[in-house]
């Protein structure tokens, strides 16, 4: 009799035992489940980023001299194409603005690693400070901006 209660005993304890353990395997894999879930969006999430900068133009400007010759110049340092660019000095269309030479067109649409150089007249009157402020859009969607002051000498 004691035998059987102790095997009794001893099978129900190796029941909870196993009951427990698939109950801990199943709640185990459930949370395997929703981090495997949560690794694919965020993977999904890069993916779709690294995508649209593939597509992103990245437009700034800078000030180059060489010499007595002073240039702004717009630079596209993106992978994708900037189109409807826009560039204002000190709040003026750059083509409109005094201290570009000679009026020089402006140029609207740049690709990839493409740059414009805009001359610039300089005189001793000209202030060493100006407001630079490019705009464009590109395949990302939307407008993109670039703003910065830059010193001509």
């Amino acid at each position: 009799m004691l035998f059987a209660v102790l095997t009794l005993g001893i099978s129900t304890a190796a029941l909870i035992v196993a009951t427990w353990s698939a109950i801990s395997q199943s709640r185990a894999a459930k949370r395997e489940g929703a981090i495997q879930e949560r690794l694919l969006r965020l993977e999904q999430a890069r993916e779709q980023y690294r995508a649209r900068e593939a597509e992103a133009a990245s437009v700034t400007a800078g000030v180059e001299a060489s010499g007595e010759e002073t240039w702004l110049v717009v630079r596209n340092r993106g992978l994708g194409s900037a189109d409807e660019v826009r560039v204002l000095v000190d709040g003026v269309p750059i083509h409109q603005h005094e201290i570009v030479f000679c009026r020089a067109e402006q140029v609207t649409q740049l690709g990839p690693g493409a740059e414009v150089r805009y001359p610039l007249a300089i005189t001793f009157g000209t202030n060493h400070l100006v407001d630079v402020q490019i705009t464009w859009s590109d395949a990302t969607g939307g407008a993109r901006r670039w703003q910065s002051q830059l010193t001509l000498y």
